[in-house]
C-alpha cells in the first residue's frame, strides 16, 4: 500500500518473514528457535504453540459472538492460522512469562543462566523509535518490534496482540522498573484496558496513559477534502462531512476474522489541519456490549505522501484514500 519507510502502519507480514529468516539462520522451525534462544534462558517452559501442548497448561480459551444468537461461544479454533504464528497467532503463554521477558530481557537486561543474553547497546536501540508516528500525543512510533508510547512525558515500550477471540497487552517503563501485562480472552477487551492501565499508571508511577487535555476544536479548512474511502487489507473506511465534524465508518473486508461494528459513525473532531481527535460518545469502533466510552481520546491525522497518494493515519496504521 506504500513505499518502505514513507509511512507507519503496522502489518504482520514482516514478522512472518521474520520468522522464515531465523529459520534459515538458526536451521530449527521457528517455534523451536523461540524456546531454545528465548524461553529456555529465560527459565520459561510454558511458552507453547499448538493447541495440544496449551491443553496440558489448562489454557483460558477465547471467546467469538455467534452469528445467530449475538452470545458469546468458545472459540472452536484458538490456533485458526499457524501460518501466522511468527506474528502472534499461535504463541500461548502465561502473564508470568511476558513479565519474565520484561524483567529480564529489558529491565535488568541479566537473565538468570544467560549473561549477556542480549547486549544493552541492542537493547537501547530497539527501544529507540525507528519510524515516527503520524500523529502527535500518546504513541511515538515504532522501534525494532516495540511499540514506543508517550505518557505524560515518559517513554513507555511495549506491545498489543489479538486474535479473533483474545487480547493481549503488555507495557514496560524500563527507566523505573515496572512493567505490567493482560491478557483477556474475548476481543472486546479495551473497555477492562481502559479501567485497570490508566489507573495503575496513575497510581504507581504517577503518571497519564490517557490524554487529558484536548485542544479547543476549531474551524479547519475545508472539511470536504478529506471525505472518500480510505482502506487497508482487513479495513474499508468512509469519510463524511457532519457539520463541523467527520464522520468516520468502518466496514471489514470480507477476508477480516476480527469483529467490527460495521457501519458505525465514529465522530472526528479538528483541531488543527489534517490533524482530528475522537472522544466521548461514539468513539469505539470496536464490539463491545458496554456502551460508549468517555475515556477514549485518540488523535487521527490525514498525511500526504511526497508522491501525493494520500492517507488516514491513527498513528500505529495508515489506511489509503481509494476514492
Amino acid at each position: 500500500y506504500h513505499q518502505p519507510g514513507a509511512i507507519l502502519s503496522y502489518c504482520n507480514s514482516g514478522i512472518i518473514l521474520l520468522g522464515r529468516l531465523i529459520e534459515c539462520v538458526t536451521g530449527l522451525p521457528w517455534d523451536q528457535a523461540l524456546q531454545h534462544y528465548l524461553a529456555q534462558p529465560l527459565g520459561i517452559d510454558s511458552i507453547v504453540t499448538t493447541l495440544a501442548a496449551a491443553d496440558q497448561f489448562n489454557m483460558a480459551r477465547g471467546h467469538i459472538r455467534d452469528p445467530q444468537t449475538g452470545a458469546l461461544r468458545l472459540d472452536p479454533k484458538p490456533f485458526l492460522y499457524p501460518g501466522h504464528g511468527p506474528a502472534g497467532s499461535t504463541p500461548t503463554g502465561r502473564m508470568r512469562d511476558l513479565l519474565t521477558v520484561a524483567a529480564h530481557h529489558f529491565l535488568s537486561n541479566q537473565p538468570p543462566d544467560a549473561s549477556g543474553y542480549i547486549p544493552a547497546d541492542l537493547v537501547a536501540e530497539m527501544q529507540r523509535v525507528q519510524i515516527s508516528a503520524q500523529v502527535p500525543f500518546f504513541l511515538q512510533g515504532w522501534g525494532l518490534g516495540w511499540t514506543v508510547w508517550d505518557w505524560g512525558g515518559r517513554t513507555i515500550i511495549g506491545h498489543d496482540g489479538a486474535t479473533a477471540s483474545t487480547r493481549a497487552f503488555l507495557r514496560i517503563d524500563p527507566s523505573h522498573g515496572f512493567a505490567v501485562a493482560l491478557a483477556v480472552n474475548t476481543i472486546a477487551a479495551l473497555p477492562l484496558y481502559e479501567d485497570m492501565i490508566p489507573a495503575m499508571a496513575q497510581d504507581l508511577l504517577g503518571i497519564s496513559e490517557l490524554i487529558d487535555t484536548i485542544p479547543q476544536p476549531q474551524p479547519s479548512r475545508d472539511l470536504s477534502i478529506y471525505c472518500g474511502s480510505y482502506e487497508d487489507p482487513l479495513v474499508h473506511i468512509d469519510i463524511e462531512q457532519d457539520g463541523d465534524a467527520l464522520l468516520m465508518r468502518h466496514r471489514p473486508h470480507a477476508t477480516n476474522s476480527l469483529p467490527f461494528r460495521s457501519g458505525q459513525a465514529v465522530k472526528l473532531h479538528p483541531y488543527a489541519d489534517d490533524y482530528f481527535f475522537v472522544y466521548g460518545d461514539g468513539s469505539r469502533s470496536y464490539e463491545t456490549d458496554n456502551g460508549p466510552s468517555t475515556k477514549i481520546r485518540r488523535p487521527y491525522s490525514f498525511v500526504t505522501l511526497k508522491n501525493g497518494e494520500r492517507y488516514l493515519s491513527t498513528g500505529a496504521s495508515a489506511f489509503k484514500r481509494v476514492s
